[in-house]
């Protein structure tokens, strides 16, 4: 029989209790970093949408890994309420890549705090970075669309807007910027087109429907039915005080000068552009021979904007109107 060779050196097995404190370290390890990471993430995306006062108790990282939509689904604002928080999100965010550099959700969130700072062409190169990581980053492709809009590259946000509504057929608000690009470009029936999209995909899409509304008032000259869709819109959004503005404005051209006195007044409730306002229902209420009332609220207007040569020649023609009558 052969000898056994006591020189050899047979492998040592670990004990099952070696495995367990092994898995542990790794285990306490990871999360360190990743509740790292997700606290750094978290302070960011709070200060990124702090307009939106958020329940600071959400673990947004965790929501934006596990749902891939929901950064292009929540209705956020994406609006700090002061420009140190797009500069302190910024660091937070770099901290994040530094320990995981693929976490492309981070440099998303970058290039939006970038947009609030109107720094468009650093917007774009974050978003670029995003999409080397993740190419089916939709929201990524719609956002570096609208960096691209604020350096006026029509064209090239038109193409991120499609690559986003071609990765994500529902995602409205592509359709909708890819609309107010294509007006800068001057295709207004195609851009009607992209509102209208994003009104059929969410119904409830209050810009959809106004932007829709101003195109068809200010490029078609279909005034009804840009009256229908800003009507909708402030529907929608009771407090929407641009779009009861805007339906005012295409009443007293339709020369319906007592609906346009009432989205006047309801703007003006709502503080919205207080002289151009106030002049344009001062228009309507002399246009419906109520002169004292167009005069007052021309001079209202005045005490806002003394200078103003429109408002000045139509409360001189008023005031002579008023003498003729009395």
């Amino acid at each position: 029989m052969d000898e056994l060779n006591t020189n050899t050196r047979l492998p040592v097995p670990i004990q099952n209790t070696s495995l367990v404190r092994v898995n542990k370290s790794i285990s306490i390890t990871n999360k360190l970093l990743l509740g790292g990471i997700e606290e750094l993430f978290n302070q960011a995306f709070l200060l990124l949408n702090s307009a939106d006062k958020l329940n600071p108790k959400i673990n947004f990282y965790h929501l934006i890994e596990m749902e891939p939509h929901y950064l292009i689904r929540c209705k956020f604002k994406r609006y700090s309420n002061t420009e140190d928080y797009y500069f302190k999100a910024l660091e937070l965010l770099e901290k994040v890549i530094e320990i995981h550099p693929r976490h492309y959700q981070s440099y998303d969130l970058r290039g939006i705090a970038f947009i609030g700072l109107k720094r468009y062409s650093d917007s774009e190169h974050e978003f670029s970075q995003a999409l080397k990581i993740n190419t089916e980053d939709a929201f990524a492709f719609k956002f570096r669309g609208n960096a691209k809009h604020g350096l006026k590259d029509y064209e090239g946000a038109i193409e991120d807007y499609t690559k986003a509504t071609e990765i994500d057929q529902n995602y409205a608000f592509a359709f909708l910027d890819r609309g107010k690009a294509k007006v800068h470009m001057g295709d207004y029936v195609k851009a009607n087109a992209d509102y209208t999209k994003a009104s059929e995909i969410d119904t409830n899409c209050v810009d959809a429907f106004y932007w829709r509304g101003i195109n068809k008032c200010s490029a078609l000259k279909d005034f009804e039915g840009g009256i229908v869709d800003l009507t909708k819109a402030s529907e929608i959004e009771s407090n929407y005080a641009r779009a009861y503005y805007a339906c005012g404005l295409a009443k007293l051209i339709l020369k319906k000068y007592e609906v346009a006195i009432d989205d006047f007044t309801k703007a003006l409730n709502l503080g919205h552009n207080i002289a151009a306002t106030l002049k344009h229902r001062g228009d309507a209420k002399s246009n419906l021979k109520d002169y004292k009332s167009a005069i007052a609220d021309y001079n209202k207007a005045l005490e806002i904007e003394p200078n103003n040569e429109r408002v000045l020649t139509n409360m001189k023609r008023a005031m002579e109107k008023l003498k003729e009558i009395q």
